[in-house]
């Protein structure tokens, strides 16, 4: 059943061979890439929040690769969403380097919204065959505030290491049920080290659930609603990390993709994984998964 599997996922990737050799070769290329992914971390998908339940062939993709028993762990957004709540409530929208000041008064609404978008995306995920289980990040994750920012935390302060160390324990936690044949669905916060509920960046998240895991995933991937990154009006296939992180200090890429690439980055260097920003289309998280760099940018 798996080399059935693995032949309809090659074709929805490549379409029809050229030839019986290269559709062979193809499925040898995808047994071993799905053999790695099972032993190693499997994958990390962070769902942009712009795609405001546009998911194209995503739930598609996803369910291919839970079948395979691949390890996978899903970070979601939910920008354009909080942004429409809280207009409705007339409570005021401010943004600084691509990252949503947070008060008091409108903590509470960008939580329950985030915890409704993961349920939902739960529920998707069940109805698609998928065994999903949802965790809200402020039960596994511990973070320090950015006052700058409101009640908005990170994970780069000035007690990193402190942080990064009770951080791995939450990882491991999600790490294990990932492992256990489920795919982890994690609603993006935090709380401080005296308990306190703090909103923080899902493209963050995602980065430390990539970096802290012991097996750090081959596979990290930041799907949007764009095919990638832009940069002279064209979606460049790759990027090095030191480009890409001067187009966001020189305010050339800013707004959301702003610290996606920031985690992106932060990947990077990370030996054996790949980290790119795709779309959502054109089965782009299988090509990202079994052929990185056909699709999207990958930053290097």
């Amino acid at each position: 059943m798996e080399a059935q599997r693995i032949t309809e996922v090659v074709g929805k990737i490549h379409g029809r061979p050229s030839s019986i050799v290269t559709e062979l070769r193809r499925v040898s290329e995808a047994t071993e890439t799905v053999g790695r992914l099972k032993k190693r971390g499997g994958v990390v998908v962070k769902i942009g929040g712009s795609l405001n339940g546009k998911t194209g062939t995503l739930l598609e993709d996803l369910h291919d690769l839970h079948e395979f028993g691949i390890p996978i762990t899903v970070i979601h957004g939910g920008g354009k969403k909080i942004d429409e709540r809280l207009s409705e409530l007339k409570i005021p929208v401010e943004f600084r380097g691509g990252l949503r000041v947070t008060t008091p008064e409108s903590i509470k609404v960008v939580q329950e919204v985030l915890k409704q978008l993961g349920e939902d995306i739960v529920t998707k995920l069940r109805s698609n065959g998928i065994v999903a289980v949802h965790v809200l990040g402020r039960k596994a994750f511990v973070a320090e505030q950015k006052p700058e920012l409101g009640l908005v935390g990170t994970f780069s302060g000035e007690d990193t290491f402190r942080i990064m160390e009770i951080n791995r324990k939450g990882c491991g936690i999600l790490r294990c049920m990932a492992l256990s044949g489920r795919v982890v669905v994690v609603t993006p916060s935090a709380r401080d080290m005296k308990g306190k509920v703090l909103n923080v960046n899902a493209d963050e998240i995602a980065e430390v659930i990539a970096k802290v895991t012991l097996t750090p995933p081959p596979v990290a991937v930041f799907v949007t609603e764009t095919k990638g990154v832009f940069v002279g009006g064209k979606v460049v296939d790759e990027i090095s990390r030191s480009e890409a992180l001067g187009l966001v200090s020189r305010g050339e890429i800013n707004g959301g993709m702003a610290p996606k690439i920031k985690a992106a980055a932060g990947l990077a260097g990370i030996p054996g994984v790949k980290t790119g920003i795709i779309g959502c289309e054109d089965h782009e998280l299988l090509k990202a998964v079994f052929r990185p760099g056909s699709s999207g940018t990958w930053i290097s």
